[in-house]
């Protein structure tokens, strides 16, 4: 028997991302960071490279309070550009791999994403506040206009010895490729948080900075723009999506040269997360299918190299790289700690880090993928880690909506397995993990047939004997938060609840979080004169609650505000209901400061612990 899971264990754990071959597939680089930042400071992040060849380190940069992210290696492979944050000063750094010389660059506006381009790199940052009203703030004329003075996030161009060139104006753009002089944007003609689900595909002549628009999703949002070594095509993921930075979805191949599309995965009960041409017609997909993850490879026909019932990291937004006949990628398992990963086209992963080590004498906890009926007939997937039938059963609901839980050997969720309890984590339709139909499956029933298959889902482990406790709690965050809310004015199954950054009153939400389409999207309805926003909005229902819960919320929270928290709480209080609310400074949507998450784990296992005797 290994140690139980703990949140002082988990705090230890080191996440991996951004992996990236070189072009020769000899070097992989990638980021290593901590699960949180201490107060004031970023979180810490080293980049590192790796020999894939021989299977060694071969250069860790990292510096205390400093957060070095998203490296790309040039050409040649003998630099490596990343991005660098330390003292809320924003940096571009480029480090010369053969002579151990490095160069940093002052940025005056905060970095997304670098792509190198020849000798020049190409940067995605936000741009500077317009002069005119730096002035005006300076002279204490700081008042801002609402949705007028946003600066937009721009596609620069960094030319070594001549500085920065810009080469989009009023365009917001959240991510991009590029090959050639042919660049294609994800962007929107608005500088808000909320534009990004009315994001468009663009393509953009570098040299002239000529913009085109040539694809629009409607509804959905796109994702993963990669142009194939020939500039003629483009591939992306799109889907419904309730999050800017979820990738999942299906893969859509456009002709740059024609303008004619096809959606590659149609039909698929596959959620894919990341593509990569192989040559100019042939590509690599990463996908997830209920909690399984694999690669393929797609030639006109699909052929499956590798799966694996874990996690490909990092889990908000799953990704490899493919070089050189390589893969790279970073992957954890219910018996495997996070650590990067090398594989060739015989789909054999090779584990040649060691980052997560001094947490080998940890307990492996038991994890099976179970699938269920919903009440309508459709298969619902999810995740069980059972101690037993008998002991007492955490419902682990993640948010998003288009997201999903998979395996991991050490995450949030496996400190209550350390702490007694049985996770189950559904992933109701909805979520990611069967296919873009299962993913858009609650769009206009968001708390509907959703919230049914979590309640379908816990009567099934009942029925095959995988339960027998009265003893079940509830926990989510942010979409999850919304649904534990739901939970206890809907049912009185829950022994005790706890909602994390939640949505209590749709109506108010819509007014005030900052990105309101979003809301509108995935309802399909107006807030004003539809149904839907009043009818799923647990403030309404308020008089049904017996569970005792206990509400989390991060005051600088812009994407749902804690006044959601407030209204819920004061609405309980007033009707007599049994709640706490722990408000947490300086945290916004998420709980990232070190004292901050040992504090809400212990605080929901404590209060889950209290009502386990009554």
């Amino acid at each position: 028997m290994g140690n139980e899971h703990t949140v002082e264990q988990y705090l230890k754990l080191m996440n991996i991302s951004s992996v990236l071959l070189d072009r020769s597939g000899e070097k992989i680089a990638l980021e290593v960071s901590r699960t949180y930042h201490e107060r004031k400071s970023p979180t810490e992040t080293a980049v590192v490279v790796f020999s894939a060849k021989e299977r060694k380190l071969l250069l860790e940069l990292r510096e205390a309070n400093v957060r070095k992210h998203f490296p790309v290696f040039n050409s040649a492979g003998n630099k490596i550009a990343y991005l660098e944050k330390a003292d809320e000063k924003h940096s571009l750094v480029i480090h010369n791999l053969t002579e151990n010389i490095t160069e940093k660059i002052e940025l005056d506006g905060d970095p997304v994403q670098i792509q190198w381009h020849g000798d020049s790199i190409l940067i995605l940052k936000n741009d500077t506040v317009k002069p005119e009203l730096k002035k005006k703030h300076d002279e204490g004329l700081d008042g801002t206009f609402f949705e007028e003075e946003e600066p937009y996030c721009s596609l620069y161009q960094y030319l070594p010895g001549s500085g920065f060139r810009k080469l989009t104006e009023n365009l917001q753009v959240w991510e991009f490729d590029s090959v050639g002089n042919t660049a294609v944007l994800v962007a929107s003609s608005d500088p808000y948080e909320w534009s990004w689900f009315r994001s468009k595909l663009y393509s953009l002549a570098l040299e002239e900075k000529k913009l085109s628009q040539i694809y629009d999703p409607g509804f959905r949002s796109l994702a993963r723009p990669k142009i194939s070594p020939d500039g003629l095509s483009v591939l992306f993921a799109e889907s419904l999506r309730s999050d800017r930075g979820l990738t999942m979805g299906d893969i859509i191949k456009y002709s740059l040269k024609d303008g004619s599309h096809v959606n590659l995965t149609e039909g698929h009960k596959r959620s894919y997360s990341d593509i990569s041409w192989l040559d100019n017609s042939r590509i690599a997909l990463l996908w997830l299918q209920q909690g399984i993850f694999g690669i393929s490879e797609y030639d006109g026909k699909f052929r499956d190299i590798w799966q694996g019932t874990g996690t490909v990291l990092s889990g908000f937004n799953p990704s490899f790289s493919f070089s050189s006949g390589k893969y790279a990628f970073g992957y954890t398992d219910g018996n495997n700690l996070p650590e990067l990963y090398v594989m060739g086209h015989d789909g054999k992963p090779e584990k040649i880090s060691s980052f997560n080590s001094g947490l080998s004498d940890l307990e492996k906890y038991p994890a099976e993928v179970v699938k269920w009926k919903a009440e309508d007939g459709m298969e619902i997937y999810g995740i069980l880690r059972s101690l037993g039938p008998e002991k007492p059963l955490v419902v682990y609901v993640h948010g998003g909506p288009t997201s999903a839980s998979t395996i991991s050997f050490i995450d949030r969720s496996t400190v209550y397995l350390g702490a007694g309890f049985s996770v189950f984590s559904p992933n109701y339709r909805g979520s990611t993990g069967s296919g873009r139909e299962y993913a858009e499956a609650n769009r206009g029933d968001m708390g509907g047939n959703d919230f049914t298959d979590i309640m379908s889902g816990i009567e099934s482990l009942k029925k095959s004997g995988k339960l027998n406790t009265t003893k079940i709690f509830i926990v989510g965050g942010s979409y999850g938060g919304f649904m534990a809310s739901w939970a206890v004015t809907q049912t009185n199954l829950f022994t005790a609840a706890a909602g994390l950054f939640g949505i209590a009153d749709w109506f108010s939400f819509h007014g005030t979080n900052f990105a309101p389409d979003w809301d509108r999207i995935h309802y399909d309805d107006d807030p004003y004169t539809g149904k839907l926003f009043s009818r799923f909005s647990p403030i309404r229902y308020i008089s049904n609650v017996t569970t005792p819960i206990i509400l989390m919320h991060g005051i600088n929270d812009p994407c749902v505000p804690v006044s959601q928290y407030h209204q819920f709480y004061r609405a309980l209080k007033d009707h007599g209901k049994t709640t706490r609310l722990l408000l947490f400074p300086r945290e916004g949507h998420g709980f990232s400061e070190k004292k901050h998450i040992e504090q809400y784990i212990t605080e929901s296992i404590n209060w889950f612990r209290k009502y386990l005797d009554q």
